[in-house]
């Protein structure tokens, strides 16, 4: 049978200077049957081809993956170039068109599922082998680049018969520096000689001509005479007489020893140096000789060993970026020069920012505030238009996280939309964003009626939310006898067509044991001869007659008998096994493919879509509640009988990626009675009332149970 395959491609790059860019492109596909259903757990391989500048053109890559296996839901997950090397694209060079092919089951065979264009190369992946830009001006020069590889030595070339430049002028003489300080002296002044008395001042003469003794030699320091007494003053001559002659000079007193030389100044500062004269002008380079023709290429000998290391090649070319003063920042050519602090695009190696250097996510893409006055700039996602003739156009892909679990899957989500906060956003048939049409407070609810009821969708109205509560199993009859399980809870978004008319079920809750035992309206089991509960009914919604778009699954009936166990709660992907599945005659719960079958397999009913199973005939046994699949009845053996499961619910046909809720129940095991009600799931909300839902509690005195909660239904748009 022919596979379809449909492909969900993301890819978000950021540049990062100076990083290789990593060869690999995620890629994830579900894959289908024909009727539409995905092809889960199976095996796979994928071949990926990338054809040059036409769909049908020279291919340029082709990889086949190793097998692979699909997951519960048919998503497959590999990484194009994994098992090749994507370096061999020349993104540069013009369109590349991706082709990819599958084989089912790894038969050999290969069935191509079309040819898409690759609308946008990853960053990283062109800018690994892009083309230049153009030369910007010099900027600061860079680091010292690696050491070259040594070049071959070319030819020698003649030598050049340049003249040899004059000689420049020498610099003027730089100043003398500054003299040092004096150095202490360190001889001795000998004593002053006695000196004579002091002659009578005579009439001032002519200068007579003495002559000078020759000097004594030194003798030991004697002690300072006394001063002679002044001789009387003479008169004064009138007119300034001429001067008398000097009297005759006293002897010398013997000169002392020579003091030692005192330490030598610090040396001066040194003299700016002269200004340099200028460099004599290169002589002309010679002619390079003619190379000699290459000689016939001899055998290749023997490797020789390892020659020594040549010299160390000229430094490279400095970069181009200089470092830049902002963490976080990604330049870009303003035309004529690097902007390297720029803020524009952020990235600080965990998260990449757009109008934000404060990421609050992986990307972030924020507009700013616009100043008084002014009007916000607009962020624009526009995919590739289709090409002439019947093309279509190409897609934007928002894909939030899902749920590993029962929690509350991812949603896209708009902010401020009318002033209401976030709210869900929608594709609608044409591949329009919608949203809930109104303001979402819109509201109908659905109780038990114990018939199908319809309503019609209002115009303009493509989405809506929904809460259904699955109907409770109902106990057994007799004191301290088991209990009914917990209905299920599914919330989620709805897709519709407005003025189109939908389907509502509202499970009712399951009989209790000691009246005379029915299957409850929804597809509930019955339990066996009105002595233990029967399980409750499911609650759907449905689009197209006879086919659940939700189910909430229903608990199942407890049972009469010496373990008093209570039946399996419904909801959840699988509903829940009555007391646990660890009792032989219990019944197991529905599952998304199969109604649960009863553990030993002996005469209680299977469920099957859409209802539970009935207890075993003539005992004591429960009925299994309704779902998408229903659990399986009660069986019987040993002398002791077993509750019914719970049936599971059904939430494929809500929107994937919007918030999704899926609860189980609450469930008793064997002589338990706490608590004394088997709660459904979703219980928190303003919508859920008292009682809805809830499995019938065991009984203290009498001869009859109580009947399980019904379910309800809650529709917003």
């Amino acid at each position: 049978m022919k596979k379809t395959l449909l492909l969900v491609l993301c890819a978000i790059s950021s540049l990062i200077t100076y990083a290789q860019a990593p060869q690999l492109i995620n890629y994830q596909a579900v894959v289908r049957n024909a009727a539409g259903a995905t092809v889960a757990n199976s095996t796979v391989q994928l071949q990926f081809i990338i054809h040059d500048a036409t769909p049908t053109g020279t291919a340029m890559y082709n990889e086949t993956t190793t097998t692979l296996t699909t997951n519960q839901f048919g998503l497959v997950t590999t990484a194009i170039g994994a098992n090749a090397n994507l370096r061999t694209v020349l993104w540069g060079t013009g369109p590349k068109y991706l082709e990819v092919k599958v084989d089912v089951a790894v038969t050999g065979t290969f069935t191509s599922m079309g040819i898409t264009q690759l609308n946008a190369v990853p960053y990283a992946l062109y800018a690994a082998n892009s083309p230049a830009g153009p030369t910007g001006v010099a900027g600061v020069t860079g680091a010292p680049g690696n050491t070259g590889t040594t070049g071959a030595t070319g030819p020698t070339g003649a030598n050049g018969t340049g003249s040899t430049g004059a000689t420049g002028p020498t610099g003027t003489a730089g100043a003398d520096g500054l003299t040092g300080p004096t150095g202490p002296g360190g001889g001795v002044t000998g004593a002053t000689g006695v000196a004579g008395a002091d002659g009578a001042t005579g009439a001032t003469g002519p200068a007579g001509v003495g002559v000078t003794g020759p000097t004594g030699t030194a003798g030991s320091t004697g002690s300072i005479g006394n001063t002679g007494a002044d001789g009387p003053t003479g008169a004064t001559g009138v007119g300034g007489g001429a001067t008398g002659p000097t009297g005759a000079a006293g002897t010398n007193g013997a000169t002392g020893p020579a003091g030692s030389n005192g330490t030598n100044g610090t040396n001066g500062n040194t003299g700016p140096t002269g200004a340099a004269g200028t460099n004599g002008s290169n002589g002309l380079d010679g002619a390079t000789g003619p190379t000699g023709a290459n000689g016939i290429n001899g055998t290749n000998g023997n490797p020789g060993a390892t020659g020594a290391t040549g010299p160390t090649g000229a430094a490279g070319a400095s970069g181009f970026l200089g470092n830049g003063n902002a963490a976080g920042n990604t330049p870009y050519w303003n035309g004529s020069n690097w902007v390297l602090n720029s803020s524009n695009i952020y990235n600080n190696g965990g998260s990449v920012g757009i109008g934000t250097s404060n990421p609050s996510g992986v990307l972030d893409v924020e507009g700013g505030s616009a100043g008084s006055g002014s009007g916000g700039n607009s962020i624009t996602l526009a995919a590739q238009n289709g090409g002439a003739g019947n093309n279509g156009g190409g897609d934007i892909v928002l894909i939030p996280g899902n749920s590993t679990g029962t929690g509350t899957h991812g949603a896209v989500q708009v902010n401020n939309l009318a002033g209401v906060g976030y709210r869900p956003v929608y594709a609608d048939a044409v591949g329009r964003l919608s949203t809930i049409s109104g303001s979402g407070s819109n509201k109908i609810a659905f109780s038990y009626t114990g018939g199908p009821q319809t309503w019609n969708i209002p115009d303009g109205v493509n989405l809506i939310f929904v809460k259904l509560w699955g109907a409770g199993g109902g106990s057994a009859y007799s004191t301290g006898d088991g209990p009914g399980g917990g209905g299920g809870f599914v919330s989620g978004y709805l897709a519709v067509t407005p003025g189109s008319t939908l389907t509502v079920i509202v499970g009712q809750g399951g009989a209790a044991g000691g009246t005379s035992g029915s299957n409850a309206y929804g597809g509930g089991g019955m339990g066996t001869a009105g002595n233990s509960g029967s399980g409750g009914g499911r609650s759907a919604i449905q689009l197209f007659p006879g086919a659940d778009a939700v189910t909430a699954g229903a608990g199942g009936g407890g049972c009469k008998t010496y373990w008093r166990m209570g039946g399996g709660a419904g909801g959840g992907l699988i509903g829940a096994a009555a007391a646990n599945g660890t009792y032989q005659n219990a019944g197991l719960g529905g599952t998304q493919t199969a109604g649960g079958a009863p553990t030993n397999g002996n005469c209680a009913g299977n469920g099957g879509q859409y209802y539970g199973g009935d207890g075993c005939g003539s005992s004591y046994a429960g009925g299994g509640g309704s779902g998408y699949y229903g659990g399986a009845g009660g069986g019987n053996g040993g002398g002791n009988d077993g509750p019914g499961g719970g049936g599971s619910s059904y939430i494929s046909g809500l929107v994937q990626y919007m918030p999704i809720r899926n609860e189980q129940g609450q469930t008793n095991s064997q002589n338990t009675y706490s608590p004394p009600v088997q709660l459904p799931g979703g219980t928190d909300g303003s919508d859920y009332l008292p009682g809805i839902g809830v499995g019938g509690a065991t009984v203290t005195s009498g001869t009859v149970g109580n009947n399980g909660g019904n379910g309800e239904v809650v529709i917003y748009w």
